[in-house]
């Protein structure tokens, strides 16, 4: 009896993959499950995931590899080897992963398999593989994956003339992925282009309009039999920029809500740009006052995000901005505290961290001026707080002369008038007003305002009735002004300058 076509196949792997190579298949095993003693790299895995390990030097005091650094770049290359090969056993059935991540993951890992079959030059196995890997990758647009298996099928079938039929198929297929590779390229370029200039920081982004309209209406020309979801992606990202850039809230909603309805339709297309889309979305409701709208959308766009991972963190920043503006200011302070005090947080970028420890700051002054009702073991907790350690723990931003810095400064100062401390308010002042002249002149006309009322502080010696006349013009002027929490960055107005110079009148 002829063998089956399922045991030539076997027979296939048995050759390529023999007991000699499994012996060395070496990943990272959860010693939990398989009931060994837990190895080292298991345990550097552990301390990584934990957050414990956020440098080099961590992970040499925990191994006690001080003095024998040969001994460590061993592990840690022994780490990396082990995890790229436990890559290919991740679990797919969990629940954080949605249809799009499961199936891509699983076509890719069997891309690869293909690759390495075809280089040992298997026979049998490529052809239904490829026939397999093609017909999903078609479904979940993953178009270089496509382009391969459409090219090694024709290839194939170029070797039979019973197959002209199918020859032709997979010729007709390997083309138009290939214009559509090229489509996705162009899409890939565009994208880079627009966010080049500012990858790594949070101010200005008006200056990009222009470009971004451009990209937009150029990938809009693209054949409909050549739009992928690589493309879709692309171009929306650039699409609701615009709106968000010219502070048009409304047209913002707009744009996402009807870019969201377009995703929503299509169950294979990844949820992470929805997620990013409903972000874009709860910035525009919470400066149209919008609040249940805005937590609405935060309560979905968290669904696509696993827990406490550093696009959680992001998504929180967003919350913490909805709280403050709401004048929640309690369930601000409890989603600061768990975060920073989460183990997870030292797994994020430095930036991001810093974003947190300006929350921080801003929650703190709104508890001195009593806004926020904490109990007793609380209001200590607040009470450690120290402008100095606080200024240590944003070096990043302090040097950023348009973006967060502003509202490192306006901290300070708010800080120090709870505290009465008048010779520092002075000095801090006195330095605010010269960074103004040298650097503030790209700043917008709603920050530059506000800046121009802290003056008055000074000015007025501090006296209520004098600081607030001063002021007036000036807060009759900031009334007129469109208020945006994205003017540099939408983390830039923690507070609403309005309601800031309304506290300020307060504790004067």
């Amino acid at each position: 009896m002829e063998n089956s076509k399922e045991f030539q196949q076997i027979i296939e792997l048995v050759d390529i993959v023999n007991r000699h190579k499994v012996k060395h298949i070496e990943v990272i095993g959860n010693p939990k499950s398989s009931h060994v003693p837990p190895s080292r790299y298991w345990e550097f895995y552990e301390q990584m995931v934990d957050g414990n390990f956020e440098k080099d030097q961590d992970a040499i005091a925990y191994f006690k590899l001080e003095n024998n650094e040969r001994s460590y770049k061993k592990l840690r290359k022994g780490v990396i080897s082990r995890l790229l090969d436990t890559l290919f056993f991740i679990d797919l059935s969990s629940d954080s992963l949605d249809l799009y991540e499961k199936n891509t993951y699983a076509i890719k890992k069997k891309y690869v398999v293909l690759q390495i079959l075809r280089s040992r030059r298997a026979r049998i196995l490529p052809i239904e593989l490829s026939k397999e890997i093609l017909r999903k990758a078609l479904i979940f647009h993953l178009t270089d994956v496509a382009l391969y298996c459409a090219a090694a099928l024709q290839a194939y079938c170029s070797r039979d003339p019973q197959l002209q039929n199918e020859y032709e198929k997979y010729k007709n297929i390997k083309w138009l992925q290939y214009e559509i590779l090229g489509v996705e390229l162009k899409a890939a370029e565009y994208y880079n282009e627009f966010i080049f200039p500012y990858v790594s920081k949070k101010s200005s982004k008006t200056q990009r309009v222009d470009l971004a309209i451009k990209y937009v209406n150029e990938l809009e020309k693209v054949e409909e039999k050549l739009r992928s979801e690589t493309y879709y992606r692309y171009l929306c990202i650039m699409k609701i920029f615009v709106p968000m850039s010219q502070y048009d809230w409304k047209e913002t909603i707009r744009v996402a809500t009807e870019v969201i309805a377009f995703y929503d339709k299509h169950d294979y297309f990844p949820k992470t740009i929805v997620s990013y889309l409903l972000q874009n979305k709860i910035v525009a409701e919470i400066m149209l006052s919008k609040y249940s709208d805005a937590k609405k959308d935060l309560d979905e766009a968290i669904k696509y995000i696993p827990v406490y991972s550093r696009s959680w963190f992001k998504v929180k920043e967003l919350e913490v901005m909805l709280y403050f503006h709401s004048k929640d200011y309690k369930s601000c302070w409890d989603l600061i505290k768990t975060a920073i005090r989460h183990n997870r947080f030292q797994s994020i970028t430095q930036v991001n961290k810093e974003t947190w420890y300006i929350f921080n700051a801003y929650i703190n002054f709104v508890q001195m001026i009593d806004k926020v009702e904490l109990s007793p073991r609380e209001k200590g907790e607040l009470k450690k707080f120290r402008l100095a350690k606080f200024l240590n723990e944003v070096p990043t931003f302090s040097k950023d002369k348009k973006g967060m810095n502003i509202s490192i400064l306006i901290v300070q100062v708010l800080i120090l008038l709870v505290e009465e401390k008048y010779d520092d308010l002075d000095l801090r002042i006195d330095a605010l007003m010269k960074y103004k002249s040298r650097r503030l002149s790209e700043v917008g006309q709603r920050t530059q305002t506000f800046l121009k009322m802290i003056q008055c502080l000074q000015r007025g010696s501090y006296l209520k009735e004098k600081v607030m006349k001063k002021a007036k013009p000036y807060l009759e002027q900031l009334k007129t002004m469109p208020q945006s929490i994205a003017e540099q960055s939408h983390e830039l107005e923690v507070i609403s300058f309005d309601v800031l110079w309304g506290y300020v009148g307060e504790v004067l």
